[in-house]
């Protein structure tokens, strides 16, 4: 009994050094993950300034264009104005906004089968990936945010097609989520531009600046901007 209690003893002495160790060992352990977190964060920061830059910078090009051409344009019976290097004009009663005029893409084949499927749909989806759209990046989020706000009478519903940092509240999504209840247009950064249909899936591929044309293309058809340029 007297060396159980003196073991007991030696237990309960060394209880607060081994108490104090756990406690140091959490403390470190803590304060790396805290500076693993910071570093995250601090790079976060970093990718999403980059982001506002390049975003400033494609609003800058696109500046320049529009500054080379006249004050007040029309198409179709719209008449375009610029307004902080935007092209608006009223479409229905609402005042809508584009980075270039009906003609400037006109040109781009977007097939009647993809236009009903963004026409008639009342849930869509709008997929990207981050880690692959690099510079292009920018553009897509652009076209995104106006998607979702000008196609008012639609639920978009956004995912990554690849688990990112940047976006941790996306969902995972790609093509195959798609149906025809809920289409989906696919970002995909490409050196050749086109807008390709495949199945309940809308490729958009390009780079850069070329999404903002196809966000302009499929929106001035969606409003019938050349309908009524055809029936003049």
């Amino acid at each position: 009994m007297a060396e159980r209690s003196a073991a007991q003893k030696k237990v309960y002495r060394a209880g607060p050094t081994a108490t104090f160790l756990n406690e140091l060992c959490n403390t470190n352990n803590m304060s790396r993950r805290s500076r693993e977190r910071a570093k995250k964060g601090e790079k976060t920061k970093q990718i999403l300034m980059s982001v506002f830059l390049a975003v400033v910078m494609i609003f800058s090009v696109f500046g320049i264009l529009i500054g080379t051409q006249s004050d007040k344009l029309s198409f179709g019976g719209h008449d375009f104005k610029v307004d902080q290097n935007r092209y608006t004009t009223k479409i229905d009663g609402k005042e809508l906004y584009f980075y270039t005029l009906p003609y400037e893409v006109q040109y781009i084949n977007v097939s009647d089968s993809a236009m009903s499927k963004i026409k008639n749909s009342v849930y869509m989806l709008a997929v990207f990936n981050p880690a692959a759209a690099g510079e292009s990046l920018p553009a897509i989020e652009i076209v995104r945010f106006d998607f979702v706000t000008l196609l008012t009478d639609k639920f978009f519903y956004s995912g990554v097609e690849e688990p990112s940092p940047l976006y941790t509240t996306l969902p995972t999504l790609s093509c195959a989520n798609a149906s025809a209840q809920a289409p989906a247009i696919i970002f995909n950064v490409s050196e050749s531009s086109s807008i390709v249909e495949d199945g309940n899936c809308i490729y958009l591929n390009g780079q850069g600046v070329d999404f903002l044309r196809f966000r302009d293309r499929i929106l001035y058809d969606y409003y019938g901007v050349y309908e009524d340029a055809e029936g003049q």
